[in-house]
């Protein structure tokens, strides 16, 4: 395994552990379109992992009939 799949797994595992970092941007994905901004051009591959992060566990939010797990973080619902 290289090292940017090591890290990307790494920061996939931080962000499973802290959904109450995250959930605010999943619920504005569910809503439409998420635009993710960064202002230093070498920090877009974090951007990039992020996006793909999201993109996972909105999907899994659709799948799932109900998301149970995380419905006492989202202060939105």
């Amino acid at each position: 395994m290289n090292q940017p799949d090591e890290f990307r797994q790494t920061y996939f595992k931080q962000l499973s552990t802290q959904p109450e970092h995250w959930l605010i941007l999943l619920d504005y994905a569910r809503q439409g379109n998420l635009t993710l901004l960064c202002a230093l051009p070498n920090h877009l591959f974090y951007l990039e992992i992020l996006a793909g992060f999201l993109e996972d566990e909105l999907e899994k939010w659709q799948e799932a009939s109900s998301p149970v797990c995380y419905a006492g973080l989202n202060p939105l619902h």
